[in-house]
């Protein structure tokens, strides 16, 4: 009898569609990106015919939203190569999501940042 580890099937489905996808992103899209898009993660339907993929677009909101919907318009293409990094009996659908958490946890890292650095530069001042 074959043990599956604690995984299900659809668990590895969705790290071999998430390695995909991020590869055809960085070596087989044909458009420039105005941003850094990366894939946070992939959720499979119970049949595995559909897919959201969450997309995390990295720069201003206006950029990030032009490579969302340049990456939308792109979604067939991406669906067409997809078989070539991740065999599999069906392509499943593709649905692209935004993941707006990791973009804003990053804009509130950099915030904190630039608030501890300006903390030590008026302790600084202070000390002196």
């Amino acid at each position: 009898m074959a043990t599956n580890h604690g995984f299900r099937r659809a668990d590895r489905v969705e790290t071999a569609l998430q390695r995909a996808v991020s590869a055809i992103l960085q070596r087989e899209l044909t458009v420039e990106l105005p941003c850094l898009v990366t894939v946070t993660a992939v959720k499979v339907s119970t049949d595995l015919r559909h897919a959201d993929v969450l997309l995390a677009c990295f720069g201003d909101e206006e950029a990030a939203s032009k490579a969302f919907e340049m990456l939308k318009e792109q979604r067939r293409q991406i669906r067409a190569v997809l078989p070539r990094y991740a065999p599999m009996k069906y392509v499943p659908e593709l649905h692209l999501r935004r993941d707006k958490l990791v973009a804003q946890g990053t804009r509130v890292v950099g915030e904190l940042g630039r608030l501890v650095a300006e903390a030590d530069a008026r302790s600084e001042i202070d000390g002196d």
